[in-house]
């Protein structure tokens, strides 16, 4: 059996020398998590929103008050209902769409991943691998499944599954923005192949999971997925700040 990494980022613990290796040889999945975009800006002196403050502005907007206790989800699902899905993801479109990336962004492109993929809805990774000119692979998302798009990829493309949708197709509905990894597991509507592809990585790559808190629901619903494939897959990471051993051990079992 393999276990699942959880791997600090403090200066005293040293990255897992299996990590790196995994790294350097190509064989690594990076999927990005919501705080993986933290840090970039709007060249206004705005930075991106998380989840809580973008939630806190859909609320304020849609719902009124009354409402601080919901999650992200709940709030999404009420503010759509409360005027339409468009509406809200013209919303989120643009609360999003004007965000570039920070400059240590600006390093994933200077890695050869063997696929990349998030949960995330905006552009920061797109305009960092545009504006990256060191980058050493082509980007290429994948918003909605497309028959066919695998066979169009080039060699020195890297596929770039955007599993909850992205702001650039906020007028599109079917499938459209998906608040939930639960929504896509209970529906897969549109989306089945993109996790398809993601459990194929899952058995034969390392994924490194980035930007996700260790409570995220959709972080728990994807390892989930993933671990009911069997424990014959390689092992994988979770990279974040402030590890505590406790976490450490639990991740791991």
């Amino acid at each position: 059996r393999t276990a699942l990494v959880v791997q600090g980022m403090d200066r005293q613990m040293p990255l897992d020398a299996n990590l790196i290796e995994e790294v350097k040889g190509g064989r690594a999945v990076l999927f990005l998590g919501a705080g993986a975009s933290l840090g970039a800006s709007d060249g206004k002196g705005h930075t991106i929103p998380g989840t809580e403050a973008l939630g806190r502005a859909i609320a304020d907007t849609f719902l009124g008050s009354g409402v601080a206790d919901l999650d992200f989800v709940q709030i999404c699902d009420y503010a759509a209902t409360a005027k339409s899905g468009r509406e809200l993801q013209r919303f989120i479109h643009d609360a999003l769409v004007a965000f570039h990336p920070a400059p240590f962004h600006l390093k994933i492109p200077t890695f050869h991943w063997a696929g990349m993929a998030t949960t995330n809805f905006d552009l920061v990774v797109e305009r960092a691998y545009e504006q990256q000119h060191a980058r050493l692979q082509r980007l290429r998302p994948l918003i909605k499944d497309t028959p066919d798009f695998i066979d169009t990829m080039e060699r020195g493309d890297l596929l770039y599954l955007k599993l909850h949708g992205c702001v650039t197709a906020f007028e599109q509905l079917n499938p459209g923005m998906v608040y939930s990894t639960e929504r896509i597991l209970r529906h897969k509507e549109g989306r089945a192949a993109q996790f398809n592809q993601l459990l194929e990585w899952a058995r034969v790559k390392t994924l490194i999971f980035a930007g996700y808190s260790l409570r995220d629901y959709n972080l728990r619903l994807l390892l989930d997925e993933i671990i009911k494939d069997g424990d014959s897959r390689p092992r994988h990471y979770i990279v974040k700040k402030g590890v505590l051993d406790v976490e450490r051990q639990y991740w791991q079992e």
